[in-house]
């Protein structure tokens, strides 16, 4: 049975894409501040425009346990199933990168490869859209239009250095091609074919300067296509357990990309061609990484894990607790105050003090109490009461009662 593709959106598609929403907040920021949006390609971490970080989180939301690393290294022999590559160079991996993909496709048990060219900046559309506004200032909007211009021609030149079709890795012949024109700012169809050539297929909406495709080699399948040219080709390999998947277009896969629904969609539809709750390692970048780099990468984790958001506050926080406690349990600093233990040792200053205490009260009768008290208890240390002699200094004191030590 035929499924019908996705009705078209109802949404409209002039020349404003669903990306203004999200690119004109971003204007609103870089027109407040002299501060421009990161547009590093295939970062792995942060919010730069043609980034990683989003699709990251979409392969965890997807239930996938991912690592991200920002060139391939060792850490690609951990326990993995799957291996996904941005390939971000003009030319074909160097050989470090591709010897150490090819060894994890020979390990034992299935192995999936997903390989993703580069096509595009999403940094020139952002500087489109804020010369496009109409609130904009105009020395801002000379300003931007220049970034504008630099942008394009950045890009410009980076797809005339670009052959005209790119082979990827030696163990395949898929190659990446570089389509005459891009596709402007029209919204992409993106045809999914059914995994039996049955006829059936499933349509999917996106919306991107698409200039990249692919050029699928004898034995390969074009799992998806646009306009009749391949987007998606599963590659043949050595093993039918292993499978190796290229995208010719990273742009909907990237940060920018992922504000348009459709491409969120197209986003989705591409982590579930990978297995079911699979271990995921992503490489932003198809760089090699140095070998003392992958020695320490086990120290190195922590300060990623600390480095992603909303990490460092909460780091910030236990650090802050941890001075607080340090600094209770402190010694006070400065020189020790010198006690006189000598008096204390002396029982009858105690006694002259309760003398001259009583003496201030002129309280005769609770003075007499206490001294007959006192005569009647013993004084502690001393003889019974009838052995003690009467006329002991101190406790005349207690009973002289005239002058300011009377009581």
């Amino acid at each position: 049975m035929r499924r019908q593709p996705h009705p078209p959106s109802s949404q409209p598609r002039s020349g404003t894409r669903r990306l203004t929403g999200v690119f004109v907040a971003l204007a609103a920021i870089g027109s407040g501040c002299s501060s421009e949006p990161p547009s590093t390609h295939g970062d792995v971490l942060g919010d730069s425009l043609n980034g990683v970080s989003a699709f990251v989180q979409v392969l965890r939301d997807r239930g996938h346990t991912v690592a991200a690393r920002p060139a391939v290294s060792k850490s690609l022999f951990w326990d993995y199933d799957v291996a996904i590559l941005f390939v971000d160079g003009t030319g074909p991996v160097d050989e470090t990168v591709a010897a150490r993909l090819e060894v994890f496709l020979a390990r034992s048990g299935p192995q999936s490869l997903l390989l993703v060219g580069r096509d595009g900046d999403w940094g020139a559309d952002y500087w489109r859209f804020v010369a496009e506004r109409d609130d904009l200032e105009e020395a801002k909007r000379r300003r931007a239009r220049g970034h504008r211009s630099e942008a394009d021609r950045r890009l410009e030149a980076w797809y005339d250095s670009l052959p005209t079709a790119t082979a990827i890795v030696p163990f395949t012949e898929t190659s990446l091609v570089v389509r005459g024109e891009a596709s402007g700012n029209d919204a992409l169809r993106v045809i999914v074919r059914a995994p039996v050539d049955d006829g059936s297929e499933q349509a999917f909406d996106g919306r991107w300067p698409w200039r990249r495709a692919v050029m699928p080699a004898d034995g390969d399948r074009v799992e998806w296509e646009i306009d009749g040219e391949a987007f998606l080709v599963r590659s043949s390999c050595a093993s039918e357990e292993d499978t190796i998947l290229v995208i010719g277009s990273d742009m909907p896969l990237l940060n920018a990309g992922l504000v348009d629904r459709g491409n969120r969609r197209i986003a989705e539809a591409v982590v579930d061609l990978l297995p079911k709750g699979s271990r995921v390692v992503l490489f932003g970048s198809a760089q090699s990484g140095d070998d003392g780099e992958d020695e320490s990468e086990d120290a190195g984790g922590l300060w990623k894990l600390v480095s992603l958001q909303p990490n460092p506050w909460i780091a910030a926080h236990i650090l802050l607790g941890l001075v607080l406690f340090c600094w209770s349990r402190a010694p006070i600093f400065g020189r020790s105050r010198v006690r006189a233990t000598g008096a204390v040792r002396d029982f009858g200053h105690h006694v002259d003090a309760l003398g001259r205490l009583l003496a201030r009260s002129d309280d005769t009768a609770t003075s007499a109490a206490l001294l007959e008290e006192w005569e009647r208890v013993g004084r502690p240390g001393l003889a019974a009461a009838g052995d003690r002699p009467q006329d002991n200094t101190r406790t005349s004191n207690l009973k002289r009662g005239d002058g300011d030590e009377s009581v």
